[in-house]
Formats: structure tokens, C-alpha cells, sequence
């Protein structure tokens, strides 16, 4: 454990926060409101389709509860952090491995030798 704490950065700690923020939300989103996967194809697609044509219209949002409105928050607090923390090494594909020649490992050990008298 305390290596991974020597490793870990303060970028790391808050991605964390944000991403059990977002557990959390989904959740309580979940549980607190039985009627919440009809907001989807009516509120959020509209609403994703606004901000992915670049005329983004918040107030689509304006209705629903405080939870899921910080639920989406967080997902483009999220997506702003992204870039610049660990995860983004989850979108790069490493093509030179597939390319690359066969790399060949040779362990060389030293063992101690006793000298006898």
C-alpha cells in the first residue's frame, strides 16, 4: 500500500473522488427516483444530441432532480479531468508492439561463488 501511495498523484485522489461521486449519484439516481429510465429518451438524448451538434441546450436539464443534475455534472467534470490524469492511457492503442521485432530476454544472474581453502 505504500507503494502505491509513493506512485499516486493528487490528480489521481481526485479522479477517485470524482468517479465514486459518480457511483454515488447513480445510485441514489437509481434508487430515489423508480421512474428515472424514461428521463433518458426524453430528457438526456435530446439534450446529448444538443451539446454533440455544438448548441447545447442545459435547460433541458432544468427539471430534473437535484441528483441526477450533479450526476451529470460530474460526468463532464469527469471528462475534463481525463486528459490529464492516468486514464487516458486507457484510449491508446500500442500499435508499435504489434509491428515490432520479437525482443529476446536473457537473464543474466550472478551467484555468489564460495571459494574453498
Amino acid at each position: 500500500m505504500a507503494r502505491v501511495r509513493a506512485a499516486s498523484t493528487p490528480m489521481d485522489y481526485l479522479v477517485l473522488v470524482v468517479v465514486f461521486v459518480s457511483a454515488l449519484t447513480g445510485v441514489l439516481t437509481a434508487v430515489l427516483y423508480r421512474y428515472g429510465s424514461f428521463w433518458f429518451p426524453a430528457v438526456m438524448t435530446p439534450y446529448l444530441w444538443s451539446v454533440l451538434t455544438l448548441n447545447p441546450r442545459p435547460e433541458l436539464l432544468q427539471d430534473l432532480p437535484f441528483w441526477t443534475k450533479l450526476h451529470v455534472f460530474n460526468f463532464w467534470l469527469f471528462l475534463a479531468l481525463f486528459p490529464f490524469s492516468r486514464l487516458v492511457h486507457i484510449i491508446t492503442v500500442p500499435l508499435g508492439y504489434v509491428v515490432r521485432p520479437w525482443q529476446i530476454v536473457v537473464w543474466v544472474r550472478r551467484t555468489a561463488r564460495r571459494e574453498t581453502l
